[in-house]
């Protein structure tokens, strides 16, 4: 990386339901980038951890994480 350039930083929201979650990628512009739906069940978190590895630079932001997000959060 050249000296002065910066990685942009994607956020990946999630709002969880009681049997899928809806992640949204954005920019760090607030752009988005993708969605996607993902059934709640045992392979819910790599489903999701595997969609969101073509963003290297990520960060995680979970509605309700101390109530039904908490599972994902």
């Amino acid at each position: 990386m050249a000296k002065g350039t910066r990685l942009s930083v994607t956020t990946i929201g999630i709002d969880p339901h009681k049997s899928s979650l809806t992640a949204v990628a954005l920019d760090e512009t607030g752009h988005l980038l993708a969605t996607r739906r993902i059934t709640v069940n045992a392979a819910a978190y790599k489903t999701l951890t595997d969609w969101a590895a073509r963003w290297p630079q990520r960060r995680f932001a979970v509605e309700g994480a101390a109530g039904l997000g908490r599972g994902i959060a």
